[in-house]
């Protein structure tokens, strides 16, 4: 485990659940269909829409959003072409 989480862990126990659950939501984007995409992003930025009490909660949360977004837009082969939609 990354020191930045051993250390959100400690001092923020109870926003750990959220990143665990976004983090998972985030790992099924998987560029089949850009509407299914981005309902998972709105999914994503809902369990995340909210202020963490510490730096890396507040850059873990930045860069999981990010992530996601970036993830939601590649498709499925990463030029931006998905399956469906």
């Amino acid at each position: 485990m990354h020191k930045r989480v051993k250390k959100l862990k400690k001092e923020a126990p109870e926003e750990i659940p959220l990143f665990l659950e976004a983090a998972g939501i985030v790992k099924t984007i998987d560029g089949l269909s850009i509407i299914g995409d981005k309902q998972k992003l709105k999914q994503i930025k809902k369990i995340l829409d909210f202020t963490p009490a510490t730096k890396d909660g507040r850059d873990l949360r930045s860069a999981m959003i990010l992530k996601a977004e970036a993830k939601s837009r590649e498709g499925m082969f990463g030029d931006g072409t998905f399956l469906i939609d």
